[in-house]
């Protein structure tokens, strides 16, 4: 994997992540549900680091509506940790979150040509959106249980190492 080393970016990670543990510690009960959520957050932040970075060093696509999606992504980059005592909303919004994320890399189709990189990076996200939504699914009818967000956790953590380490997506071919 070709590594694009994006120091502010990589800075604003950091305190992703730390803003993150901070509202983890300080907005209520610590329990093994808002922990596994809280990886699961940590582990969208690192992916999101990749994610952004190489598009940037290599694409450095501006539009008007690539610009309002990253504005929503923000948001809910910022909205998630607040979530994570809420499994049911917590993956509602982080389907939402890759549902963006999926119209931004669509957008990019006819903006620059790495069909390569963005037929599998549009495949990634509607995958990590579609497992949201069926975990939104299994929480409604599995009420009080805990092994939808632990499956969840664990997919994410697969896809994440497949994705970086693996098969890596961040290349341009």
């Amino acid at each position: 994997m070709t590594c694009y080393l994006n120091k502010p970016l990589l800075a604003a990670v950091v305190v992703l992540a730390l803003y993150a543990v901070i509202v983890f510690t300080a907005a209520g009960p610590r329990t093994l549900s808002a922990g596994l959520l809280l990886g699961f957050y940590l582990l969208l932040v690192l992916n999101s680091y990749f994610s952004i970075s190489f598009p940037e060093a290599v694409f450095r696509v501006r539009c008007p509506s690539d610009t309002a999606i990253n504005v929503s992504l923000v948001a809910i980059y910022l909205g998630l940790p607040w979530l994570v005592r809420d499994p049911l909303w917590f993956f509602v919004t982080m389907a939402v979150f890759f549902c963006l994320a999926v119209i931004k890399y669509a957008n990019w189709l006819t903006r620059i040509e790495a069909n390569f990189f963005l037929r599998r990076k549009i495949m990634a996200n509607a995958l990590a959106g579609l497992e949201c939504l069926l975990v939104v699914a299994a929480l409604q009818r599995f009420q009080g249980t805990l092994w939808p967000v632990v499956l969840a956790l664990i997919l994410y953590i697969c896809g994440t190492v497949h994705t970086l380490l693996i098969d890596p997506l961040y290349r341009e071919r």
